[in-house]
């Protein structure tokens, strides 16, 4: 039941080419070798797309994924997750995150805008926030210092709105 409409050499998918599975997923774009590899666009059952650079049927380099919700990443990509410089968007616009991914998470540097007004500007490790960073309160306060797993951690100071320091 699945498809390919396009280009072939030696009997396999080359060149420009469309695949549609059985369940309604659809790769459009450049093929070598029966692979997905160049450029292209990947529409998934679940709304999701992607667009972008691929090798041999991996995301990778550059591209923007979408999903059905509306939140969009736009950065680089690496053996198909999200690997290296990229920005996330929360499904209304917002920017959530920018900065480096390594395997599908937040991990370097980045800063991450939070929904309540707080902002974090620093090292990640793992998707947590871990080394040395600023966090700054809709209010003027601001931490800046370590952090482990999230929480403040080891050396560090704590402004107020009013200058009084920690």
């Amino acid at each position: 039941g699945s498809r390919y409409e396009g280009q072939f050499v030696q009997g396999r998918a080359q060149g420009q080419g469309c695949f549609t599975a059985v369940n309604g997923n659809t790769y459009k774009g450049q093929w070598h070798r029966d692979r997905a590899h160049g450029h292209g666009k990947y529409n998934h059952e679940d709304g999701s797309i992607y667009e972008g650079m691929w090798y041999q049927d991996e995301k990778c380099g550059s591209g923007v994924e979408s999903w059905a919700n509306g939140s969009q990443y736009i950065g680089s990509f690496l053996h198909g997750v999200k690997h290296g410089v990229g920005l996330y968007k929360s499904c209304n616009g917002y920017t959530l995150f920018e900065g480096q991914f390594r395997r599908d998470m937040m991990d370097g540097d980045g800063t991450y805008k939070f929904v309540d007004g707080r902002k974090y500007t620093g090292q990640w490790h793992r998707g947590h926030m871990s080394g040395q960073g600023s966090m700054e309160w809709p209010d003027g306060s601001k931490y800046q210092g370590g952090y482990q797993t999230d929480l403040r951690h080891g050396e560090g100071i704590f402004t107020w709105p009013n200058g009084r320091t920690y």
